[in-house]
């Protein structure tokens, strides 16, 4: 019984599709993850305010007060979590006395609950 020529034909045109798109490929990867790591390293200054609104209406604020564990690459922060009424001028809490440390990259932009 002759043997199949589809898996060599199949091989090489896999070859063919590898040897087009890797060229333009690689180079999109790596300016990729390089401004993936940029971004994530950028610098916070003391007392910088950040807002955050996780839902609707529900506002999160941090305030960078601990950066001496930024090798580590966590942040020192308070928090303060309030609901922004529907009408009216909203009036924030004061910030939480407990400082916690999150990741850098979670200061600019939080995890999704």
């Amino acid at each position: 019984m002759p043997r199949n020529p589809r898996p060599k034909l199949m091989k090489a045109l896999d070859a063919a599709i590898v040897a087009v798109t890797l060229p333009v490929t690689a180079p999109l990867a790596l300016l990729a993850t390089t401004y993936a790591r940029l971004r994530s390293r950028r610098p916070i200054p003391p007392n910088r305010e950040v807002s955050h609104f996780r839902h609707r209406g529900v506002r999160t604020d941090y305030i960078a007060v601990d950066l001496s564990r930024t090798h580590q690459h966590l942040v020192g922060i308070r928090q303060r979590t309030w609901q922004i009424p529907p009408s009216g001028d909203p009036t924030p809490p004061p910030y939480s006395d407990d400082i916690a440390y999150i990741p850098a990259k979670h200061f600019w932009a939080p995890p999704h609950p």
